[in-house]
């Protein structure tokens, strides 16, 4: 191994925060799969996203980039996986802070429902113990932020934790 690769392979890393929640919908697959991952749409369910922009032309698909603002920093991602109706996950571009990855599973249930599985991971900060607070509040907004998809898809409208009042 190289000196610049140990160096770099022995630097600390910040620790992971990661998190998994679900949700049940009731529409149908398809539907949520096409809402979900059109991710201009996030700033309808998720309140700390304040809009995002496509920064690619054409479908959406694998290697569809986005920018999005959120209340306190600023993100490139782009589309990793893409399986409709399935499976879509995210990862943030390189000088994206904080980084993170994000994974989107759906699938068909009983009754033409859809259930959302949501798993993430972004790098946190060096001190562990903030960062296990970190971890708690980032499971509990994306449980949230899924709830606020569910109503949203359900019922054509939604008011978000911060106040501001969407619809479809």
């Amino acid at each position: 191994m190289c000196s610049a690769s140990r160096a770099k392979h022995n630097e600390p890393r910040s620790p992971l925060v990661r998190f998994e929640n679900h949700v049940r919908i009731d529409k149908p697959i398809d539907a949520v799969f096409a809402f979900v991952a059109d991710f201009r749409n996030v700033p309808k369910w998720s309140y700390s996203v304040q809009s995002v922009e496509e920064e690619t032309e054409g479908s959406i698909g694998l290697g569809t980039r986005y920018h999005q603002n959120r209340r306190h920093d600023r993100q490139d991602f782009e589309v990793t996986h893409y399986v409709p109706p399935s499976f879509i996950a995210i990862e943030t571009l390189p000088g994206s802070v904080p980084a993170f990855r994000m994974r989107f599973r759906f699938v068909e249930t009983a009754g033409s429902g859809t259930m959302v599985l949501n798993a993430g991971e972004f790098d946190a900060v060096s001190h562990r113990l903030l960062a296990r607070l970190l971890a708690r509040k980032a499971r509990r907004d994306a449980a949230a932020n899924l709830y606020k998809l569910k109503e949203l898809l359900e019922t054509g409208a939604a008011t978000l934790q911060d106040g501001r009042q969407v619809t479809l």
